[in-house]
């Protein structure tokens, strides 16, 4: 295997998405870079069938985009006085 580190657009707050990512890729870190939420993933960069992943974004008080489904927290960002929270959608 040869690891790399890819970065990944997050979705706005508020919204639910989907990211494909290289199977297996492993989120390292979120974090705010230029206004935007972003995730950088380790990767296998010799893995070339992707997966579907599903991401949101919450600020703090909000309501979730999914009920009764396994979640994970990635990470939690600021912005301008603002608090976000970044899960993945859990699929089986």
């Amino acid at each position: 295997m040869r690891s790399c580190i890819y970065k990944y657009l997050m979705p706005d707050p508020g919204r639910a998405d989907s990211v494909y990512m290289p199977v297996g890729a492993e989120i390292l870190d979120v974090q705010m870079q230029n206004g935007n939420i972003e995730a950088w993933a380790l990767v296998d960069a010799d893995q070339y069938m992707n997966k579907e992943r599903t991401f949101f974004t919450v600020g703090t008080g909000q309501l979730f985009p999914y009920d009764n489904v396994p979640i994970e927290h990635l990470g939690t960002v600021q912005n301008n006085g603002k608090v976000w929270h970044v899960f993945e959608v859990m699929k089986p």
